[in-house]
């Protein structure tokens, strides 16, 4: 009997055992197949606690989904308020208001510049004072079209002094100033940036130096911004001055007259004698306004009305 007692123990302790570690395996399973099935399927955004700021609660997911209204309610402030200080801004430098009705200028950044409209106040005369009294310079009218001039540091401000002596020196005062004013984005530009117009503005000079550079850019900015429009500014200059007789005051034509600078001279007055059977230059001489009646010197003679 002892013996068989100690067989039946011998023989059921490891079954028992093995009971225990089978229900542990399929627990295991269970787990594992589990996890891995909640790894295949896309996570779920977990909520994350809000932020406690000034005794109210601003949840992150409000921020990251955009809304500035919710969010400004719960700062205990509302869109009005910027709103109010964006009319301010604008009665200060009506030039934002019309840039805004183009589109051209965000509400976004309009309210940017308008959450210190005391120092943007201030830049705004910065800028008056650093133009020539006898340019005539709009210093408003400046800042609205280079709106970075508004939210400018001390160093930006000194950087845009730079540009505007640069420029005085190249073109004289207050030829440098009537520049400055008319692309008033070089204030803004970084010293190799400033460098490259300083060069196309040079370049326009020695094939026009009796036109007024300043003039010519004010009304065409993008000659002294980009080297393609130069190189056409200059082709155009040179078949005009070879076209024109001797006694022509080309470079006076081209400052009264940019748009001739953007235009195939040739074919202009192949347009222009095809259309009118008479000279083409004398033509061109009398009323320079005609090459904007002709589409694109598609040969197609279009009056204004």
């Amino acid at each position: 009997a002892a013996r068989m007692t100690t067989m039946v123990a011998s023989v059921g302790a490891p079954c028992v055992g093995a009971r225990c570690d089978g229900r542990r395996a399929r627990r295991r399973h269970r787990t594992i197949a589990s996890s891995s099935s909640s790894s295949s399927d896309e996570p779920q955004p977990q909520s994350r606690p809000g932020l406690n700021l000034l005794g109210r609660a601003v949840h992150v997911s409000d921020v990251l989904a955009r809304r500035p209204d919710d969010v400004l309610e719960r700062l205990a402030t509302t869109s009005a308020s910027y709103d109010r200080d964006v009319a301010r801004l604008e009665t200060i430098v009506p030039g934002l208001a019309r840039r805004r009705a183009r589109g051209e200028l965000s509400m976004e950044r309009a309210r940017a510049l308008a959450r210190d409209v005391k120092r943007a106040s201030m830049n705004v005369m910065t800028v008056k004072l650093m133009f020539d009294e006898g340019a005539g310079v709009d210093a408003a009218a400046v800042c609205a079209a280079a709106d970075g001039l508004l939210d400018m540091d001390a160093a930006a401000a000194t950087r845009a002094r730079e540009a505007l002596e640069g420029f005085r020196a190249l073109l004289g005062t207050p030829s440098g100033d009537v520049f400055c004013a008319g692309v008033p984005g070089v204030l803004l530009m970084e010293n190799d940036a400033r460098d490259g117009v300083m060069r196309r503005v040079r370049t326009l000079r020695d094939v026009l130096p009796r036109a007024s550079i300043a003039t010519i850019c004010t009304r065409r900015p993008w000659i002294a911004l980009d080297d393609e429009a130069l190189d056409i500014a200059c082709v155009a200059a040179e078949e005009l001055r070879q076209a024109m007789p001797p006694d022509a005051k080309v470079d006076m034509m081209l400052t009264d007259f940019p748009n001739l600078l953007n235009v195939d001279i040739v074919s202009l007055l192949q347009d222009i004698e095809r259309t009118f059977g008479h000279d083409p230059c004398a033509i061109l001489r009398r009323d320079p306004r005609i090459a904007s009646q002709f589409e694109k010197n598609s040969g197609v003679f279009r009056p204004l009305r």
